[in-house]
């Protein structure tokens, strides 16, 4: 197979809680392997995934790293009907081999529904589907596991709203029934209060019972015999039942469009925070905000406490707490099995801590913000109080992506910054080099011209033109003298400059220091100048101090020349403080 042309197989393995889910995300990688495809993981969130036990959590994280560490797309969806969310998942991904486990093919019961894989054979028949059988990982599984997984027990609070609900309907039936209303009304009325039960409490238990309330509320009141379970009319029992069973269908899919519309609005607000992480990230301005806002986004996400190392110098820096409770988080990260583990994370580019088989007696879950590039920094998140689930994983994980890619792309910006302005520097620095050897090379050409003309020539020359030669060496060499001097005059600028940037203890930055730095070099020059004419036209020091003379000039021209270089450097503090305060 040539390795240029696209993958023509898309592996999904469907990821779950079950010991032989190993197996399957092994095999699905093998798969991939071996016909050259793409590997996808997919997790169907269900209502009850929130009441799933910490051992089936711990075995799901599991097998969604084993999925990760395999190359994996991992993916989640909400739904309740599991076959269908699957079978919409692989047409819309071009999914064309789905593997599931041998748990998963028959029944485990002779009233039960049909099985995962007969699902998905009548829902995607042009599906490839593949049992991996693992009998010796599911003995036990599921023989442990609760029929319910929601409480059956209601709290006190569902009780007394399903208590008061019933109690107002039986109050407003019995009103209809003194005005003679048609007891269809009475029926609808109750059915109505069904509704609100399961809209105002969770699970199905105190919709159910208030299903059997209600029509032994309406029998025990409002049907002849009054106060009696007992009914005259026996069309009564068939609308007792159908009641009843109305009633329950009724809030149990109340209670289903509820949860529905609950993972549907966490997921929104997931998604949100995603793209308002990537909207943020675009406009941070250094890394230290890339990391901040990264840390706020999680804590916004997650609401748990984090607790963020960045990179400093090939190892770990200091930390930063983001935290719910802020005293409480700085006691959850000060162990020393927390560090240890951020170490180890930063180390090995793996995640450590809490749920781990590095450092699981820590508190916190580490992971690395990371790219192909290198480790960014750690970040650690509480998991003291409870797992993370599927999603908020993976979200996790896809917000930590966009972080260290944003540190990434501004490394790469900086970088690209820096090569632009070293090339114009270079480029400026040939054009000025080409300009001097210019400069210096045509006036030296004419001096030595005129210098071999003249020696060469000098008895047959009369004295105008060998006086116009020697004019024209002059002005040359002075010509000369005039550009070496304004090059050293540059070179002592750029000494100032490294002077102001290295000599004071506070770090400063060489285009800071220029202003100083070109009135230091401009003074100086002009003092020098001016002394040098006073030196030698106005003054005759000797008499004064005699053999000292040299000694005082030089002391007097030293201190003029280093005034002049402190008042250049308060020329920069001065500008420095300016810009501060603007």
């Amino acid at each position: 197979m040539n390795q240029n042309d696209p993958p023509t197989e898309h592996i999904l393995a469907c990821l779950s809680s079950s010991p032989s889910n190993a197996k399957i995300v092994r095999t699905a990688a093998t798969m991939a392997k071996a016909f050259g495809g793409t590997f996808t993981a997919l997790y169907v969130r269900t209502p009850d995934s929130d009441q799933m036990g910490k051992e089936d959590r711990r075995r799901l994280q599991q097998h969604i790293r084993m999925a990760e560490q395999a190359g994996a797309d991992i993916s989640t969806i909400y739904g309740d009907d599991i076959p269908q969310q699957i079978a919409e998942f692989a047409r819309i991904s071009g999914i064309t081999k789905i593997v599931l486990g041998s748990s998963s093919v028959h029944r485990r019961h002779f009233w039960s529904g049909p099985s995962l894989t007969e699902k998905l054979t009548m829902t995607a028949p042009n599906l490839d589907i593949y049992i991996i059988p693992d009998a010796s990982a599911e003995n036990g599984y599921g023989s442990g596991r609760k029929l319910f997984t929601r409480p059956l027990l209601p709290s006190v609070r569902d009780l007394l709203i399903t208590a008061g609900i019933l109690s107002c309907i039986t109050l407003i039936g019995f009103f209809f029934l003194q005005l003679d209303f048609a007891r269809y009304n009475i029926i609808m009325l109750y059915m109505l209060g069904m509704l609100f039960t399961a809209l105002c409490t969770s699970g199905y238990t105190c919709g159910v019972l208030g299903s059997v309330a209600s029509v032994a509320l309406y029998n025990f009141f409002l049907t002849e015999p009054y106060l009696t379970f007992h009914a005259y009319d026996p069309g009564y029992q068939v609308t007792f039942a159908l009641m009843l069973t109305s009633a329950i269908i009724t809030c149990t899919l109340t209670t289903r469009l509820k949860d529905h519309a609950k993972m549907s609005a966490q997921a929104a607000f997931r998604t949100k925070v995603l793209f308002d992480t990537n909207q943020l990230l675009q406009k941070a301005k250094s890394e230290e905000e890339i990391f901040s806002l990264t840390a706020s986004q999680l804590m916004k996400l997650l609401n748990r406490s984090l607790i963020v190392y960045l990179e400093q110098n090939g190892g770990l820096g200091a930390e930063q707490v983001f935290g719910v409770d802020g005293e409480t988080a700085q006691n959850i990260f000060s162990a020393p099995e927390e560090r240890d583990a951020a170490n180890w994370t930063f180390a090995n580019k793996k995640r450590s801590g809490a749920g781990t088989d590095s450092y699981p007696d820590a508190k916190g879950l580490y992971l690395a913000l990371r790219t192909g590039g290198g480790v960014f920094g750690v970040v650690g998140i509480d998991l003291s109080e409870k797992p993370l689930d599927a999603f908020e994983n993976s979200v996790l994980l896809s917000i930590l992506g966009e972080g260290a890619l944003a540190i990434e792309n501004r490394r790469n910006a900086l970088e690209k910054e820096q090569a632009t302005v070293q090339a114009k520097n270079e480029e400026l620095r040939a054009n000025l080099l080409r300009t001097i050897s210019h400069d210096l090379r045509t006036p030296l050409t004419s001096i030595s011209g005129n210098a071999s003309n003249l020696l060469s020539n000098a008895e047959t020359l009369d004295t105008e033109t060998r006086n116009k030669i020697c004019t024209d060496i002059f002005d040359d060499a002075q010509w000369l003298i005039g550009l070496v001097e304004n090059l050293l005059s540059i070179t002592r600028m750029f000494t100032f400059v490294g002077l102001y940037t290295i000599v004071p203890a506070k770090k400063q930055k060489p285009r800071q220091q220029l202003a100083g730095a070109v009135f230091t070099a401009v003074g100086w020059l002009i003092f020098s100048y001016a002394f040098s004419i006073y030196f030698t036209h106005f003054s005759n020091f000797s008499y004064m101090y005699g053999s000292l003379t040299a000694v005082v000039l030089l002391m007097l021209w030293l201190y003029i020349c280093i005034c002049i270089l402190f008042i250049g450097a308060e020329i920069n503090g001065f500008l420095e403080k300016s810009h501060y305060h603007i």
